[in-house]
C-alpha cells in the first residue's frame, strides 16, 4: 500500500542520512582533501584554469584581463601576461608544455610562449567574445569557439585561419580535438554537438 511520509519521518530520514554522510564518506575523504596553496594575484573573478600535462603548473584567465601562470611545486605565480583589453574566458595548454592559449571578451584568441612570457600571435576573426579553445595533439593547430556560433580553427606556424565551420545556432560553448587531430567536435547552447572533418572542414558522423 502506497503510504507518503509524514514530515517528522522525512526530517528523521535527513538526519540519518546526513549522519551516514558524515560518517562514512566525508571523514574517509577528509584526509585525503589537504588544502595545499591558495594562489592569490588576479583582482577580479577567475573564470578558467588548465593545468599542465606534467602537473608542475596551472594557467589562469580572469576577468581582470590578464592570463596568469602558477608552479604548483612552490605555490609562487611566475608569469603575468598581458595584452587583452577584455576579460579572459577560456585558457588552455599545449601538450608540448611550452604555449597557452587564451580567448577574451575582446574577441581575440592569444597565444603565448610559456618559455618566455611573450605574446606570439593574436588570432582576431572572431565577431564575438571566444568562449572556448584547445590545442591539436601536435601542436599544430588552436581551435577556437565563440559567442558568434562559429568554430574557427587556426595554424599556429602560419597564425592564419584555415577553416571557419558554421552550423550552431547559438553560442558555441566547448571545443576539442579527437586524440589523433581527425575531427573536431563543438558543443553550443543550441543543446547540439557537432563533430567536423579537419581537412575537410565538413560535418561528420563517427
Amino acid at each position: 500500500m502506497l503510504r507518503f511520509l509524514t514530515l517528522e519521518e522525512v526530517v528523521s530520514t535527513s538526519r540519518v542520512s546526513k549522519q551516514f554522510y558524515e560518517a562514512s564518506f566525508h571523514q574517509e575523504m577528509q584526509p585525503l582533501l589537504k588544502l595545499v596553496y591558495v594562489l592569490k594575484g588576479h583582482i577580479e573573478a577567475v573564470f578558467s584554469l588548465a593545468v599542465s600535462s606534467g602537473k608542475e603548473f596551472v594557467v589562469s584567465g580572469s576577468f581582470d584581463n590578464t592570463v596568469r601562470v602558477w608552479s604548483l611545486v612552490t605555490g609562487q605565480q611566475t608569469q603575468v601576461l598581458e595584452g587583452h583589453t577584455g576579460g579572459v574566458w577560456p585558457v588552455a595548454i599545449s601538450k608540448s608544455q611550452q604555449f597557452a592559449v587564451s580567448g577574451s571578451e575582446d574577441k581575440t584568441i592569444k597565444v603565448w610562449s610559456l618559455v618566455s612570457g611573450d605574446q606570439i600571435s593574436v588570432l582576431a576573426e572572431h565577431s564575438d567574445w571566444a568562449t572556448s579553445v584547445a590545442f591539436s595533439s601536435k601542436d599544430e593547430f588552436v581551435v577556437s569557439g565563440s559567442c558568434g556560433k562559429t568554430v574557427r580553427v587556426w595554424n599556429l606556424a602560419s597564425k592564419e585561419q584555415v577553416l571557419v565551420l558554421e552550423g550552431h545556432t547559438d553560442l558555441v560553448t566547448s571545443v576539442a580535438f579527437s586524440s589523433k587531430d581527425e575531427f573536431v567536435v563543438s558543443g553550443s547552447h543550441d543543446e547540439t554537438l557537432r563533430v567536423w572533418d579537419l581537412v575537410s572542414g565538413k560535418e561528420t558522423v563517427v
